[in-house]
């Protein structure tokens, strides 16, 4: 039944009922409220990071969990952008939320490069390693992950 007909007014019961969906193996049920949960308005960086996780996992979906962790990095980049340039104030994130983006941060950008790689969009995983690499230069596990793009690219 669609959401629409018979709104769902939880989060975590509309996951639930992706789930439940995903057991008894209807993906199209499960991509569908997947999809319905990433349009919501009261979704924190959390959500984000668990649907996308479950489209990789579940749906092997990576054009939808690319969608999701490219638009989460670049919100990243915006707002830290921002908070640079005129501190807190000029943003509606609080000193917390930032601090867990940070340490998001990490899982983010190795969850967009999984999902370039999946998608063969070598280039973009590039870039994405590059810069990361720049401002994370002792991360040795971004050094061989840039290594094995350039590999599958060359093979």
């Amino acid at each position: 039944m669609p959401s629409s007909v018979i709104p769902i007014p939880s989060k975590q019961l509309q996951y639930q009922i992706a789930q439940v969906y995903n057991g008894v193996g209807n993906k199209i049920k499960t991509k569908y409220h997947l999809k319905e949960l990433v349009q919501r308005n009261d979704l924190d960086l959390e959500d984000y990071l668990l649907y996308g996780k479950t489209f990789i996992q579940l749906l092997e979906d990576y054009d939808e969990s690319k969608v999701i962790f490219e638009t989460i990095y670049n919100n990243y980049n915006l707002i830290e952008q921002s908070i640079k340039r005129r501190g807190f104030t000029a943003t509606k994130i609080t000193t917390n939320e930032w601090q867990e983006w940070q340490q998001s941060l990490s899982e983010i950008v190795y969850l967009l490069y999984l999902s370039y790689k999946n998608l063969e969009m070598y280039d973009e995983a590039k870039i994405l390693l590059n810069n990361w690499i720049e401002k994370n230069p002792s991360d040795d596990n971004a050094q061989e992950l840039l290594d094995e793009i350039l590999q599958l690219e060359s093979s």
